[in-house]
């Protein structure tokens, strides 16, 4: 049994799941089960994959074996609420959702469930959400369609990026109505739900590496995405956007300015003093070329450069106004002059000037 190597295939299991490739996630999350098979959040990790994929029963399955690890874990139990509910064991799932809330769960979803759950059923919540689990599936009526589960839109893309305070998720919805968008922040989980222009619905959960500040997180609705920014509680490098950091501590990750300068060390490619030399080579050239001096029509077009640069606004436009009216023979900065009157032609001595038709 390896520890190490369970966290491994966990990593690549949450890299995938993220990629949205459920079956590869599925198939990581099992061998990380195999080197280490008492870890509840494997089985509940591989269970969202499951419900995700459609497969209730084995989705059902992966949350019992992680409560018989981790019997008050509210993850576990909020998993297994979401598991019954989509096999449509309505009364299961409003057992199993009791069960969270009460053991400390704090996914705003949990408490919508719940309550789908009462409506559905004719009940009110209970004073004790502690009854123990049940194997027996809820009978329901023929005539009962439950209410649509969320599912996520295909093809849509999200990707993060991180600076020293904040990480920062971009969902590429383009259009979507500020209305429609709900974005929910907790202290290690991030959901996000939104109603798409065609009327089907988009859902992002994620369980984040390392803990956030819900209060100070925010998000903004832009043309082409919806730009979700998380306030890191610590301020480190998150070495992904979900699992459980660096052995869960943000204690044993470093700042991202210390990790910027160990890459840098770190990474030393192939020819970097080479590199280094023809850095310098071209920055020589740069400067010989800057303080190379034109002749002929190349100092001419410099000069005319270099007043242009550094004219004001009113001896800009002297110049524009000046040089197209006279069909290029005048060149004056005077707008005073200039702005009277259309500038006439004047071509040098001994040339006439022609108009083209």
């Amino acid at each position: 049994m390896s520890k190490q190597e369970a966290e491994v295939a966990f990593s690549a299991g949450n890299a995938a799941f993220v990629d949205e490739e459920y079956t590869l996630a599925i198939e990581h999350y099992s061998t990380a089960i195999s080197h280490d098979d008492i870890e509840s959040e494997y089985y509940i990790k591989r269970s969202q994959a499951y419900l995700k994929l459609g497969k209730h029963t084995e989705s059902i399955m992966d949350t019992k074996s992680a409560l018989e690890y981790a019997p008050e874990s509210p993850r576990a139990h909020f998993r297994q609420g979401q598991s019954f509910y989509a096999a449509k064991m309505i009364e299961d799932a409003k057992q199993a959702l009791s069960r969270a809330k009460k053991y400390g769960e704090t996914h705003g979803d949990c408490e919508k469930l719940l309550s789908i759950c009462h409506t559905v059923l004719g009940t009110t919540p209970d004073i004790d959400a502690g009854a123990p689990a049940t194997a027996v599936e809820t009978v329901i009526s023929s005539d009962y369609v439950p209410p649509p589960l969320k599912t996520t839109e295909p093809r849509i893309m999200h990707d993060w990026y991180q600076v020293e305070a904040w990480a920062t998720v971009d969902v590429f919805i383009k259009k979507a109505d500020p209305a429609n968008v709900q974005v929910t922040f907790s202290a290690k989980n991030l959901n996000v739900a939104v109603k798409l222009p065609t009327g089907s619905a988009y859902n992002l959960e994620l369980d984040l590496c390392f803990q956030i500040i819900p209060e100070k997180s925010k998000f903004s609705v832009k043309g082409t995405k919806i730009e979700i920014r998380m306030a890191k509680k610590v301020h480190v490098k998150w070495p992904a956007l979900e699992g459980e950091g660096l052995e869960g501590d943000e204690r044993s990750a470093v700042s991202m300015a210390a990790a910027s300068a160990m890459d840098a060390v770190a990474i030393k490619p192939p020819g970097y003093d080479n590199d280094l030399k023809w850095e310098k080579l071209g920055a020589q050239i740069d400067e010989d070329e800057k303080n190379e001096k034109p002749e002929g029509d190349g100092a001419l077009n410099k000069l005319f450069k270099d007043i242009y640069k550094n004219a004001t606004p009113e001896q800009m436009k002297a110049m524009n106004k000046s040089y197209q009216e006279s069909g290029g023979t005048v060149l004056s900065t005077n707008w005073n002059e200039i702005g009277k009157e259309e500038t006439p032609v004047k071509p040098p001595d001994g040339m006439e000037f022609k108009k083209w038709s």
